[in-house]
C-alpha cells in the first residue's frame, strides 16, 4: 500500500508539474495576444487618421481646382474690362482732340503736359498699388472741376471708377485665396 500511495503522490506531483507548465504556456500566450491586440489597435487608429487626412487632401484639392476656375474667370473679366476701358479712353481722347482741338487748352504743350502727368500718375498708382484712383488716370477731383466734361460723362466715369475698384478688390481677394491655397499645398506636401 505504501508503494501505491507513493506512486499516487508521484503521479499527482507529475500532473501538477504538467498543469503548472501548461498554465505558464497559457499565460505567455495571453501576454503575446495582448501585445498583438495593442499593435492592431494602434494600426486601426493610424488607419483612421490616414483616412481623415486623405479626405482633407481631397477637399483641399477640390478647393484649389475651384479657385483656379474662379481665377481664370476673373482674369477673363479683367481682360474684357481693360479692353472696354481702353476703348472708352480712346473715344474720350479722340473726342477731346477732335472737337476741342487746341481750344480746350490754351497751349498744345500744356495739353501734352497734362496728358503725360495723368498717364504718369496712373502708371505710378497701378505700379505702387496705392491710392484711391488706382488705374484711373484722372483723379476724381480733376473730373469734378473740368468744365469740359458733362455731368452724365462724370457719372459714367464715376461708375467706371467704382467698377475698377471692385475688380481690383476682387483680384486682391482671389490672389489672397490663391496664396492661401499654395500655403496649404506646401503644408500638405511636407
Amino acid at each position: 500500500m505504501l508503494t501505491s500511495h507513493k506512486a499516487t503522490v508521484e503521479m499527482l506531483t507529475l500532473s501538477n508539474a504538467k498543469f503548472l507548465e501548461e498554465t505558464m504556456k497559457l499565460t505567455k500566450l495571453q501576454n503575446h495576444l495582448a501585445a498583438k491586440t495593442k499593435t492592431i489597435d494602434s494600426l486601426v487608429e493610424q488607419t483612421q487618421r490616414t483616412k481623415v487626412l486623405t479626405e482633407k487632401v481631397k477637399n483641399v484639392t477640390q478647393n484649389i481646382s475651384k479657385l483656379g476656375d474662379k481665377r481664370s474667370l476673373v482674369k477673363g473679366c479683367i481682360s474684357e474690362i481693360n479692353t472696354r476701358l481702353l476703348q472708352i479712353i480712346e473715344t474720350r481722347d479722340s473726342f477731346f482732340n477732335g472737337v476741342f482741338g487746341s481750344r480746350a487748352f490754351a497751349k498744345q504743350g500744356r495739353y501734352e503736359e497734362e496728358k503725360l502727368k495723368n498717364e504718369t500718375d496712373r502708371k505710378h498708382n497701378e505700379a505702387s498699388g496705392s491710392g484711391k484712383d488706382k488705374g484711373k488716370g484722372i483723379s476724381e477731383k480733376e473730373n469734378d472741376q473740368n468744365p469740359l466734361i458733362s455731368k452724365s460723362k462724370r457719372i459714367d466715369m464715376k461708375k467706371r471708377d467704382k467698377e475698377l475698384d471692385e475688380v481690383n478688390a476682387l483680384r486682391k481677394k482671389f490672389e489672397a485665396e490663391e496664396t492661401e491655397a499654395k500655403n496649404v499645398n506646401l503644408i500638405l506636401e511636407t
